[in-house]
């Protein structure tokens, strides 16, 4: 009678020593947030001098507002189009890709194009 009581007890604490072990989650699963793709920006076709003259008022206004250029670092660089469609540009031109316009260091703030189109 002693064994039997003593296997019942270490039986008993082995139940209770895993139900220790055992807990349950629970909080919801995660749900995993899509990645957010950006919306493409809309493109406007405009011979070289038409877009010199848009970006141009496009870039003066975004410094008049912000202070600095609509670049990555707000100094002369190549723009960044988010920064000036649509609050500042209806599109961005059609031929930047080809262009690849940028704010100038020299003379600071004009308009400047890499490759001429």
């Amino acid at each position: 009678m002693r064994v039997s009581r003593v296997v019942l007890l270490l039986f008993l604490g082995i139940l209770l020593l895993s139900s220790w072990g055992c807990v349950v989650d629970q909080s919801p699963p995660a749900t995993p947030t899509p990645e957010a793709t950006p919306t493409p920006l809309a493109t406007a076709s405009m011979n070289c001098s038409q877009a010199k003259v848009a970006i141009q008022a496009a870039i003066d206004a975004y410094s008049a507002k912000y202070g600095a250029w609509p670049t990555g670092n707000g100094t002369a660089a190549d723009i960044e189009w988010s920064k000036l469609v649509p609050e500042f540009m209806g599109a961005v031109p059609g031929n930047d890709s080809k262009c690849d316009w940028q704010v100038n260091s020299n003379p600071e703030g004009e308009v400047c194009v890499v490759h001429h189109c």
